[in-house]
């Protein structure tokens, strides 16, 4: 086809230097033009398809796509672009002080509140050092706190003098000589208003050498302490580590209480009321373990043993129980039930519903 005003190259003139062209240039020229062989295409195919495609990711926020490749991916572990930043969980800091998700592990620790419920697993171990940081008594002054960890050791020291006597290890509760004396409650657990439940197990090394009068030896003894006027309490003490023993105060003034001792606690429980005969009530697997001692209008002592106790010698581990109006419930950890629900496993959520029922049992 001839396009018109279009120069057209000159036709090969029949002259003898235009027709001597040798047989290299004619091989060059018959080349040029051709496709590349076709192995080489196939290379470039593969090498494409191998290679990652760079696609179109979501339009900018000037309108703009970006392409994908830019970005950095997630399994690389590098940070996330500025423009779309990663939400961060914000938990409060009451749910931290007063319900921790964890197991805590506590020396002379303390937690008091007015209307908040508190709750979590505590392990006490006597043989960690005193820190001012275990203290959980917020919006307190540093002197506010300390008055308040003397007056829960000084309570305590009454109640367990009230309880069992005194004895070379109790508590000497007279205000001569109180301020410069080291808190001996290992770990306490007050509100007014709010519920209380709590796992606790005393745990750490037998490190412990002292001995008593007969020349044996003694174990060291972790004092854990809870307290309510209002609220209902429920304590679970899942284990006593060897070596070690308990000395556990619960007192309550209108609230009802659910404790569970372990199978191994070895030792006197003391409870005080106001003389109603409903307000105690013993699970099967405690029932078959423990033995009433001592009964009185007010106070009732209890003996707990794993084993018959040929020795004739007490053991070291002590429990007191004191409520006004509350009900009371003592329970072997993690083998008693009630109502169908195991009371030995974990943070209680139900014992509201148990609580409860000590209103009914005066109408049985």
């Amino acid at each position: 086809m001839i396009i018109p005003n279009e120069k057209l190259a000159p036709y090969p003139s029949e002259d003898k230097k235009a027709s001597e062209i040798t047989d290299a240039q004619m091989k060059q020229n018959d080349g040029a033009g051709q496709p590349p062989p076709y192995e080489i295409h196939r290379d470039i195919q593969v090498a494409r398809a191998i290679a990652p495609q760079p696609t179109m990711s979501a339009p900018h926020a000037f309108g703009g796509p970006v392409p994908a490749q830019t970005l950095t991916p997630r399994a690389t572990g590098a940070t996330a672009s500025p423009s779309s930043p990663t939400p961060t969980v914000v938990v409060p800091a009451l749910t931290q002080l007063y319900h921790p998700t964890s197991a805590q592990r506590v020396n002379h620790f303390s937690v008091f509140s007015r209307h908040n419920s508190v709750s979590g697993t505590y392990l006490v171990d006597p043989s960690l050092p005193a820190s001012p940081q275990t203290t959980t008594l917020s919006g307190l002054s540093m002197r506010r706190i300390e008055r308040c960890n003397r007056s829960a050791d000084r309570e305590h020291a009454k109640n367990t003098r009230r309880a069992f006597g005194s004895d070379s290890e109790s508590d000497c509760s007279s205000s001569r000589g109180w301020k410069a004396r080291t808190p001996e409650v290992n770990a306490a657990f007050r509100t007014r208003h709010g519920q209380i439940s709590v796992d606790v197990a005393v745990v750490g090394p037998n490190l412990y050498s002292a001995t008593d009068a007969l020349g044996m030896v003694k174990n060291q003894r972790a004092r854990v302490m809870f307290s309510s006027r209002h609220g209902n309490i429920s304590v679970n003490l899942r284990e006593v580590q060897p070596g070690h023993c308990v000395d556990l105060d619960v007192s309550t003034r209108h609230g009802n209480m659910v404790i569970l001792l372990p199978p191994t606690f070895d030792g006197a429980i003391v409870v005080h009321t106001r003389g109603d005969r409903d307000q105690v009530r013993f699970l099967q697997a405690f029932a078959e373990c423990a033995r009433t001692v001592r009964a009185h209008d007010r106070s009732t002592q209890i003996v707990l043993s794993p084993n018959a106790n040929t020795t004739g010698r007490e053991g070291d581990d002590r429990c007191l129980v004191s409520t006004r109006h509350g009900k009371i419930t003592f329970g072997l950890s993690g083998y008693d039930k009630a109502d169908g629900v195991l009371l030995g496993g974990g943070l209680f959520k139900m014992l509201g519903d148990l609580m409860q029922m000590g209103k009914s049992w005066r109408s049985v």
